[in-house]
């Protein structure tokens, strides 16, 4: 935009107020504004024969209008005049406050009082723009050097804010605020040679060297040093000085995110770069209040990198073996901190040596001068001594209560080979019908084992006693059959015999399927007939049938089912069962096989990251093939009419605004319906929130998802969001589920497809 001066310039205008003029055509024998240039200003002059208006205006073509810039003079008091109805002349003009002159003196002087002393025409003959440096324009400098002496300073900026200047031995730009040097690229070079001490490239490197070596370069992805970095503090404080900050600054924290390496790189023998060590850092919580962290150290091991050592999840993790070197202890300190510590130590061994540790909770026992002290903590102690097959059977040696002792005793076995008889193995002996065979009887007198002869006892040849039960005198027996029983008639005074029965064999029925670590029910009923009130034994068995590997403890039972949870290798079992009903024996043993699988997910989650505010979500639907194809769910069940219903299915989430707009109403398929859709509760986190469907089995797959965001009048409050499917076995979701897919909504209702 330039000021611009035209001769004959004059237009009429009927523009009233204040407004900026229109341009209503030349006056006879006088030119348009169209002179003066589209965009540039120049000095006007508007009358209509009783006021007047002086000033520079800015001319628009577009328009032909007369912007009122600046007034200078005027018949308002030197404001803009606030024009009346009717033609006005507006024209050229050059106002005397801005006109400059000669005097009667022959001085060049302007309006204000300023001048050019003793400057006629003669002295500015022939003085162009090349013989000076003005002030208000841009001039070139052709020839001779701008020479400024020590401590005379080149100024820039109103506020003197940069300076460039010499002082003694010393150059300085010394500036206020922000300092740009612009260049492609900016190099610094070693005072009077070539010398690079720094460069810094356009869209590139910087670049610092040290005696024309290269020490620091960025790239796009970091920077690189090549040789030693020191940190050094001079703080003589208590502080944590110097610090190395490995600082993630994620908009988007996540578990399992990693935080930084630490990388420790060096040439093979085909110089090649390997990386022999390394320690990495990552989150395993980010959650608020409550983050975890871990590192791993790990290093090269025969040429693949190998995990050692882990401080994670509350523990000290180590994935190799510990070897501590020569004469090395593991000291702990126990539970209180103070003088006494427990020392585990080595003897000097003489050969590699392997002590391992049972697959048990318990104490380990030590030889404290040839005696073991087996302590414990409210049980009677028990030595167990398993079989050679498998450990499937032990002998047990077991201390006696506590009530039964009278003081402390010793058992001594005898000094020869054979066997320790009891009141349930006396067959081991050699048996003998002659009751002259006997030496002594060992009899209970009062807890008190003692010896008497057969004689003493009236056993020997005509030494009377009875050959069968029905010889006793207080015994009748009669209609002997299989599993009879002994019992006492206190009216007759005597032992008699009945019979009780046999508890009818079990019959099991499994479900359709039984899956891997998942508790599985089967029914159980008598084969036969019913039961009064029938007790279970069972237990679940490997294929083989000779080892237990749950046991009947760990089975939850009821009159006519059994529950346990399946083991979590895949493959073939047993499971066997016995009864015994009210008042009858136990029955035989029923044996059933059964195959446990791989179970499929049971819970799929749709998850929204990012929103801001409430979520609604009109209906879900998932798929068991990718692509939305395959079969629909919860279709397949039913549209579900509450979180539990219809059975098997259960839908919940991470909080719903209110019961009418519950969990189960974002799978029910209503989506016309102005209140059928799930809302995000008020408490609940808008970025992070989740909507779960319990298929209730474990042999669907569920692989792609359609989501249908918003009310059914369109509306959506929730924002951009990513729309995350995942699936657990568990229902845990807490780093065991698998992501099937992702996609985003675009911060708008409508229906979104995640494969």
């Amino acid at each position: 935009m330039a000021l611009v001066l035209a001769d004959r310039v004059k237009e009429t205008t009927a523009t009233t107020g204040t407004a900026t003029y229109t341009l209503a055509g030349a006056v006879n024998g006088f030119e348009t504004f169209a002179s003066i240039g589209d965009g540039n200003t120049t000095y006007y002059a508007c009358v209509d024969g009783t006021d007047f208006e002086v000033g520079i205006g800015t001319f628009t073509a577009s328009g032909t209008t007369l912007a009122r810039t600046t007034i200078l003079q005027s018949s308002n008091s030197d404001a803009a005049v606030s024009w009346s109805s009717g033609t006005k002349t507006i024209f050229c003009t050059q106002p005397a406050e801005k006109a400059v002159f000669r005097d009667a003196s022959g001085h060049i002087i302007a309006l204000d009082g300023r001048n050019l002393t003793n400057v006629d025409a003669a002295t500015l003959d022939s003085v162009d723009s090349t013989s000076f440096l003005r002030s208000d324009a841009a001039d070139t400098k052709t020839s001779g050097d701008l020479t400024f002496l020590d401590n005379v300073k080149a100024v820039f900026g109103t506020g003197s804010d940069l300076e460039i200047f010499h002082s003694s031995n010393i150059n300085r730009i010394q500036a206020t605020g922000a300092l740009y040097l612009k260049g492609t690229p900016i190099n610094l070079y070693k005072s009077g040679t070539a010398e690079l001490m720094a460069s810094f490239i356009q869209d590139g490197a910087v670049e610092l060297y040290h005696d024309s070596n290269l020490k620091f370069s960025t790239s796009s992805t970091g920077a690189e040093i090549t040789g030693d970095l020191t940190l050094t503090s001079t703080d003589d404080g208590a502080t944590e000085n110097p610090t190395l900050d490995l600082y993630r600054n994620s908009s988007s924290p996540a578990d399992s995110d990693v935080l930084g390496h630490i990388v420790f790189n060096g040439e093979n023998d085909a110089g090649e770069k390997i990386q022999y060590a390394e320690i990495e850092s990552r989150i395993i919580d980010a959650s608020d209040g409550s983050e975890d962290g871990r590192l791993v150290f790990s290093a090269m091991l025969n040429g693949t990198n190998t995990n050692y050592y882990s401080p994670s999840f509350g523990s000290n993790i180590f994935f190799r073996d510990v070897f501590l070197s020569q004469s090395r202890n593991i000291i702990f300190e126990g539970a209180t901190d103070d003088v006494h510590e427990l020392t585990l130590t080595s003897a000097d061994v003489t050969a590699d040596r392997t002590i391992t540790l049972p697959d048990a909770t318990g104490t380990v026992l030590l030889n404290e001068s040839g005696i073991l002290n087996l302590t414990n903590s409210g049980s009677q102690s028990e030595v167990r001594l398993y079989c050679e097959s498998s450990n499937a059977h032990y002998a047990s040696i077991k201390a006696p209560a506590h009530a039964d002792f009278g003081g402390n005793i010793t058992l001594t076995l005898p000094a020869t080979t054979g066997t320790v008889l009891s009141t349930a193995n006396a067959d081991v002996a050699t048996t003998t019908t002659s009751s002259s065979d006997a030496d002594h009887v060992l009899i209970n007198d009062g807890g008190v084992l003692k010896k008497i002869t057969p004689t003493n006892l009236g056993i020997g040849s005509g030494g009377g006693g009875a050959s069968n039960l029905n010889g006793l005198s207080d015994v009748t027996i009669s209609s002997i059959q299989n599993n009879d029983l002994l019992k006492y008639n206190s009216t007759a005074g005597e032992w008699q015999n009945t019979n009780l029965g046999v508890t009818v064999d079990p019959s099991i029925t499994f479900p359709a399927s039984v899956f891997a670590s998942i508790p599985t029910t089967v029914t159980v009923a008598p084969s036969s007939g019913s039961y009064d009130n029938a007790a279970y034994f069972a237990e679940v068995r490997n294929n083989a049938n000779d080892t237990t590997l749950i046991t009947d403890a760990n089975i939850t039972k009821t009159a006519t089912s059994l529950t346990f949870t399946a083991p979590s290798s895949t493959g073939s079992y047993k499971l066997r069962v016995k009864a015994q009903d009210f008042g009858d024996l136990e029955s035989e043993f029923v044996v059933s096989s059964f195959t446990v699988g791989t179970p499929q997910p049971r819970y799929y989650r749709i998850y929204g990251s990012g929103g801001n505010t409430h979520t609604e979500v009109k209906d879900i639907e998932f798929f068991t093939n990718t692509g939305q194809g395959g079969t629909k769910y919860p279709d397949a069940v039913g549209h579900m009419t509450s979180n539990t219903a219809p059975s098997p299915l259960v839908a919940s989430s991470s909080g719903a605004y209110s019961t009418s707009f519950d969990n189960w109403k974002a799978f029910n398929s209503s989506t016309g319906d102005a209140s059928s859709f799930w809302n995000l509760g008020n408490n609940s986190t808008y970025s992070d929130w989740y909507v779960e469907l319990d298929i209730g089995v474990y042999n669907v797959t569920l692989q792609s998802a359609t989501v249908m965001a918003g009310r059914a009048s369109g509306i959506f409050y929730g924002g951009t969001q990513d729309l995350i499917m995942k699936s657990s076995i568990t229902g845990a979701f807490s780093g065991e589920e698998t992501t099937l897919g992702t996609t985003s909504n675009g911060g708008a209702a409508g229906t979104f497809n995640i494969n």
